[in-house]
């Protein structure tokens, strides 16, 4: 099982891009968009509704960058864009301090925001699938940390939950703790690049500037990760 473990957690990228194109695949069965549903239920015309709908997957996207970037900023690409489990130090500062997997975090908010412009089954596909990988990958990295840091990372491991914010921080929360914005951003930019597609399809009222600029960001990730990682 540890085995396993490991070998999600090596790959986890590369699973996150698998789920993304499963959903997409989803598309190909019959069924009513999202939107369609939303301009039903709201009584208003399909384009005003895909507007509206579009315009709500940005903001969410903006916010898991937002996230996203800030966590990375703590955390430091040099470890993020790492295969293995990097138990030298702890980052408990920034968004560290009020959720143990921040990245995660974001990669389950702008991947579930980002399949309502599909079906219910592209909802489905991409919400369980980022929550149960994502669990999959915490378990195997926090036994790692549990091991190698120990009581220190066991205090942290009690008090911070694993994916839902509490409302105050940790209480050996380090505030001079270095970050990198620049690095943050250089490194977790995709949720931005999503969120500007969704923008030029909110204002188009059509999915075309969705593949054509929402893609650019993640394909562009995606390299730079193969490229970087160790």
């Amino acid at each position: 099982m540890n085995k396993l473990l490991k070998i999600n957690f090596e790959y986890r990228v590369e699973i996150s891009y698998a789920l993304f194109f499963l959903a997409l695949s989803t598309l190909l069965i019959k069924s009513e968009l999202i939107y369609e549903s939303l301009a039903a239920y709201l009584n208003i015309e399909a384009p005003a509704a895909m507007s509206l709908l579009f315009s709500i997957i940005a903001v969410l996207n903006l916010l898991a960058g937002a996230l996203r970037i800030s966590a990375c900023a703590y955390l430091g690409s040099e470890v993020m864009m790492k295969k293995e489990v990097q138990a030298k130090k702890m980052t408990v500062a920034g968004p560290y301090a009020y959720v143990r997997n921040p990245i995660y975090l974001s990669d389950i908010i702008s991947m579930t925001a980002t399949a309502f412009a599909g079906n219910i089954y592209s909802v489905a596909v991409l919400f369980l699938g980022k929550v149960i990988t994502s669990s999959l990958f915490c378990i195997y990295e926090e036994e790692n940390l549990l091991k190698y840091l120990g009581n220190e990372y066991k205090d942290y491991y009690d008090r911070v939950p694993r994916f839902i914010p509490k409302l105050y921080q940790y209480h050996n929360t380090d505030i001079l703790a270095h970050k990198n914005y620049s690095d943050g951003m250089k490194n977790s930019f995709y949720p931005i690049g999503i969120a500007a597609g969704f923008l030029a399809g909110a204002i188009t009222q059509t999915y075309l500037y969705i593949f054509i600029i929402g893609a650019i960001a993640p394909v562009g990730w995606f390299i730079l990760y193969r490229k970087r990682r160790i």
